[in-house]
């Protein structure tokens, strides 16, 4: 689904751009990350939403985001508004990694802020928090020569430890072991992980207590990789009767896609089921639920239009309609869509309009 309802979202493909350039890996531009076409100089974002009273709409602003891009596709300048001026902005630094989030109030005066800093890889090694200049919170993260994250910790206003967290890695760089350790309360919780010849978790155990026992997870795979049994196992400490708590059965096409999730008790009874059904392309068209007398809960049926957009989606009660949402998309000669509007059954909800800049 294509759709920006919120700048929310946006704000949530931020968090990954900081994360993309990573040594000894060919990374996306951030034109691909936020599923851009052609080379975006810049763009501005509206977020309109529709209120009704008495029969009449009125088309309100919600939500403004502008965001400017350099010529290899890296997002060097955001700023994002709601519409009483509360907000975010952005800055990057030489690396063109993130390197302060400012959060703005009402009063147009800056609220909280957080600095960031990075190593010569461009991984980040600490986060500053502040609010009003105060400082908040602070969080660290150490990495080994192969770049694999192995310490978390996290500081409070007065720079006292309260968690942290240690990775441990095998020779092929999988994560292994987990350890958090609560320094407040003492209280520690390991996580294991095994893995067949393949590479593939076959077994993830938590111990959150001695006096809990493990929790336990399961997994089998087919011969294209995908899960097809998940087992959670409860410990026996807890649960004398059985250890198996659910029991997960999952089947696909010839092409990957999902196509059967059930979901099974410790006596093999049936919890749930889901029927899934795609197109050609791949767009996920249809999914059922089932209650556990595999009677049809719910479904939802989805549409597409020729770029992937989703168009219209349908929620169904059983059988019955009731809620109907669908999208119409203006595009741009580039293919990037300009204008998104949304309706729930007759009535108009929001509409998003974008205006592109580019390079060529």
């Amino acid at each position: 689904m294509k759709v920006i309802k919120s700048l929310s979202i946006i704000l949530l493909v931020l968090t990954t751009l900081s994360c993309s350039n990573k040594a000894g890996k060919e990374s996306p531009t951030d034109w691909e990350t936020m599923k851009l076409k052609g080379k975006v100089k810049s763009f501005m974002l509206r977020n309109y939403k529709f209120s009704y009273d008495e029969g009449k709409s009125e088309e309100n602003l919600e939500a403004t985001a502008t965001a400017l891009f350099n010529e290899a596709g890296r997002l060097v300048d955001f700023k994002s508004y709601d519409v009483d001026s509360s907000g975010y902005l952005v800055k990057f630094d030489e690396a063109k990694n993130q390197s302060e989030i400012r959060y703005i109030k009402k009063s147009l005066l800056p609220k909280s802020k957080e600095l960031i800093s990075y190593d010569e890889k461009g991984q980040i090694i600490e986060r500053l928090t502040y609010d009003d200049d105060s400082l908040l919170k602070r969080y660290t993260c150490a990495y080994s020569e192969r770049g694999k994250k192995v310490e978390e910790a996290w500081y409070n206003a007065l720079d006292f430890l309260t968690t942290k967290l240690t990775y441990q890695y095998n020779d092929k760089d999988s994560l292994v072991a987990l350890v958090e350790c609560n320094a407040l309360d003492g209280v520690i919780k390991k996580f294991t992980y095994l893995y067949n010849d393949k590479g593939q978790m076959i077994e993830s155990k938590k111990l959150l207590s001695e006096k809990e026992g493990e929790w336990i997870h399961t997994y089998t795979y087919d011969e294209q990789g995908k899960v097809v049994q998940d087992l959670e196992i409860y410990p026996l400490k807890l649960y004398p009767d059985s250890s198996i708590h659910n029991k997960r059965i999952c089947k696909y096409d010839k092409q990957g896609n999902l196509i059967e999730e059930g979901n099974y008790n410790y006596v093999g009874g049936l919890k749930s089921r889901h029927i899934y059904k795609y197109d050609d392309k791949g767009n996920k068209i249809e999914s059922s639920s089932y209650d556990e007398y595999d009677s049809l809960m719910n479904r939802k049926t989805f549409l597409y239009d020729e770029e992937g957009s989703l168009i219209e989606q349908k929620f169904y009660e059983r059988d019955s309609l009731w809620l109907r949402e669908s999208f119409e998309y203006k595009y741009d000669d580039r293919g990037n869509w300009i204008e998104c509007s949304e309706c729930r059954d007759t009535l108009m909800q929001s509409i998003v309009k974008r205006e592109f800049e580019y390079f060529d």
